[in-house]
This record gives structure tokens, sequence and C-alpha cells, in this order.
């Protein structure tokens, strides 16, 4: 007998059970209180979990631009189920993540932006089902080649490839360049490995992600803490030329290859 798999989940336990009302107060944002239909139901989901929000309000909180790093990826999660779920029409969550400015796209975790371009090629590769109207299906189409160009990798405006470098006192600095996904922390393996207790790194500390367009990294906080010039970073972050990561005794900057 045949086992259905379970759908993979891209937000982390401790994300799943973030809700707005919480990302609102971190970010010191106060909850909408006019009459209008968004803002009534922006008022009906601020206390449900990120991870069980439905199609319906994921779309619409992706429309509006809201919590966008973590809602993105509860809309890939869905996606995963159903490539073409959608309340209001069929490809409505496609459509939603193609309407994101590409930035705020392509900094959701590399692995869920992996999954979803296979999505979307799976859904281009089908052929129109029988009860769909043709102009729909084009308009679905036409959204998901949308969303594939988003996620094009450009590199070509990157002058020099960025090297990541990591500084801590009374040590030699480490450097490695930055062309693929690579982590900072005391374990054997890590990309640029501190032993020194004194370090307070985590196995791995943080992981490095370079952007598509050769011109920074996304960063995802694995050990317990993390500053990005200066003030607190829980999960994930940006790392751009001129910012200094810090975790534990550890600075963490990028550079130009010269």
């Amino acid at each position: 007998m045949s086992q259905t798999k379970p759908p993979t989940r891209f937000l982390r336990p401790e994300e799943r059970t973030q809700s707005f009302s919480r990302l609102d107060a971190t970010a010191g944002v106060k909850p909408p209180m006019g009459p209008t239909g968004l803002e009534v139901w922006y008022r009906k989901v601020r206390s449900v979990a990120v991870g069980t929000l439905d199609a319906s309000d994921v779309a619409r909180a992706l429309r509006q631009e809201l919590h966008v790093p973590l809602v993105g990826l509860r809309a890939i999660e869905l996606l995963g189920e159903d490539a073409l779920v959608g309340e209001q029409y069929p490809g409505e969550m496609i459509a939603a993540l193609a309407a994101l400015p590409a930035a705020k796209l392509r900094a959701l975790d590399g692995a869920a932006l992996a999954a979803l371009r296979q999505v979307l090629a799976d859904v281009i590769a089908r052929e129109r089902p029988d009860a769909s109207d043709d102009s729909v299906w084009a308009e679905v189409i036409g959204d998901a080649r949308s969303l594939q160009a988003l996620l094009a990798s450009d590199r070509s405006t990157a002058a020099k490839p960025l090297v990541v470098r990591a500084v801590i006192s009374g040590e030699a600095p480490q450097s490695a360049p930055l062309v693929e996904q690579l982590s900072v922390g005391s374990a054997i393996d890590a990309s640029l490995q501190f032993r020194n207790v004194d370090a307070g790194l985590a196995r791995k500390h943080v992981i490095l992600v370079p952007k598509d367009d050769g011109r920074g990294a996304y960063v995802e906080v694995l050990g317990h803490a993390a500053k990005l010039n200066g003030k607190d970073v829980a999960m994930r972050c940006e790392l751009n030329e001129g910012d200094v990561l810090e975790i534990g005794s550890v600075r963490v900057t990028l550079e130009r290859d010269s």
C-alpha cells in the first residue's frame, strides 16, 4: 500500500507559530483600526499562526507585501501541495508571487526558491486542463512565465566576485569567495572555521547564500545570536558591502576580490 508523501515545509518551527501581531510588535507597527475591508480582514488574521494561513489569506497578504519573508515561504508550501491553488481563480498564488518586487522574492530561502522554480516548470509543461477556459489558462501560464523571469539569475552586473572575510581579535583573518553557499562556525566542516572557545560560535552559526545579482548575500542565522550593523538579528537578514555582521566575537564582512 503506497503512502502519501508528506508536504515539504520551508518555514522553521519557530517561524510557523509566528503571527502578524507578533511580527508587528517586533517591528513597532500598530494594527490598522479603520473600517475598510482590507483593515477588517487584517485584524481578523493578525493572531493566526503563519504556518496555518490558508491560500486566500496568503495571497491577499502577498498582494499587500505583508511580512513577505515568512508569508512567501508559506505560499511556496501551499504551491507544493497544489500548483494552481487559489481561492478566487486557478493560479492565484502564482499571480500574487509574480506581483512581488524581485528583491523581496529573491530574498526567500534558497531551497524554497528551488522548489518554486520546479513548480513553475511543471505548470508551464502541463497541457490545459479540460475544464479550464483558454483565456484563463493563458493567464496562468503568463503569470508562471513572469515569475520565472523574476527568479532568473542575473550576475552580469556584478563587477568582481565577492569575498566573505571573517575576523576575530588575535587570529589571522579568514576569507572565502562567495560563489556558492558557505558557513561560518566552529564545526570542522564549516567553510570558515573558528575553534577558539572565546569566539562563542555555534557549529554552523550562520549560512551565507550569494544573491542572484552578485551584490550581496542572504544570511540565515542558526546560532543563538547575531548582530547586523549593531542591531539584533534573530533568523534571517541580508549582508551587503559595507555591512558588519557580528556573531559571537567574530566580525563578518563582504569585500570585492581585487
